[in-house]
């Protein structure tokens, strides 16, 4: 009898664990470098770029995590139709006296990871769309040449690793999904543990940082927020940041018209009435005040 037979949502919960991995590995590089003391009075261009080059194996590593996620992801959905499914021997080589003993399911050898999305559009509704397919495939392909040999030639940037954390969740988990994924992990994450605001904290650190680094069409894709749009700090996540410094503009006007006076934060989904007043500040134009504060400039109304 086979025994300890993976479930589809622990194939789920393993693969959401391997994208938050290699999210972390790429975003902690930033927030570490924006953390640290200036050396020589300055962050200079030439430390700036020695620094992330230094990071390069973190990112390539961060790649195979994302990879990872997706095949633990595209296995869930398979097994949900039947774990069965997952085993790719025939019955002659399976493994000795299973017909005798219990053998659990990890002994036996599983698909590759070059046919899941083949048995996942065979067994599973929907089928996945042909852009995903040429994505998987070169995720794949990029994992295989950096584990199995040492190739120098691959280019990696963390908006890039980003990138692809997103791109599998939008397929595999839903659409604008990644913040409900990443909030659950940072939640029972062991820095949490110690620090009852870290999850919150760490989240609004994260998101505007991703503001900056992501494409204004990939911002609106993964999390319905316009860069083009003006933003404004969002009360809510202002608190949160324990730093203080990073000062989160992740609020817009919803609607964005002349008169609306309501603001959405895309990080904290929060929604915060604002009055349309001018701001006392002589140099700032704004004219969106909430509980007394201007959510351009911060400066406390009169």
């Amino acid at each position: 009898m086979v025994t300890d037979i993976p479930s589809s949502d622990l194939f789920a919960a393993y693969g959401k664990d391997y994208l938050n991995l290699s999210w972390t590995n790429s975003i902690s590089v930033i927030l570490d470098f924006e953390d640290a003391e200036p050396w020589d009075g300055l962050k200079g261009e030439e430390e700036r770029e020695n620094y992330y080059a230094s990071a390069r194996h973190e990112l390539t590593t961060a790649i195979s995590l994302a990879e990872q996620g997706a095949e633990f992801l595209l296995k869930s959905r398979i097994a949900k139709v039947s774990p069965w499914l997952l085993i790719s021997q025939s019955p002659q080589d399976w493994p000795r006296r299973c017909n005798t003993e219990d053998v659990p399911f990890s002994k036996f050898r599983t698909v590759d990871a070059q046919d899941l999305i083949k048995i996942h559009d065979t067994m599973c509704v929907p089928r996945l769309p042909a852009s995903f397919r040429e994505f998987f495939e070169r995720i794949r392909t990029e994992r295989n040449s950096i584990i199995h040999t040492v190739d120098e030639t691959i280019s990696v940037s963390i908006s890039r690793v980003l990138g692809y954390v997103l791109e599998v969740v939008e397929h595999l988990v839903g659409q604008q999904q990644w913040l409900t994924v990443r909030r659950e992990y940072l939640e029972t994450e062991r820095h949490s543990l110690m620090y009852p605001l870290y999850s919150s904290a760490q989240l609004v650190r994260e998101m505007a940082q991703v503001v900056d680094l992501l494409d204004p069409s990939k911002l609106i894709t993964y999390f319905g927020f316009n860069k083009k749009q003006r933003r404004y700090l969002c009360p809510s996540c202002v608190r949160d940041d324990e730093s203080g410094v990073t000062e989160p503009r992740t609020a817009q006007l919803i609607p964005n018209e002349p008169k609306g006076t309501n603001v959405h934060c895309f990080v904290c989904e929060g929604n915060f009435e604002v009055e349309r007043t001018e701001c006392a500040g002589l140099e700032c134009k704004a004219n969106v005040i909430h509980d007394g504060e201007c959510l351009a400039c911060r400066k406390t109304q009169a």
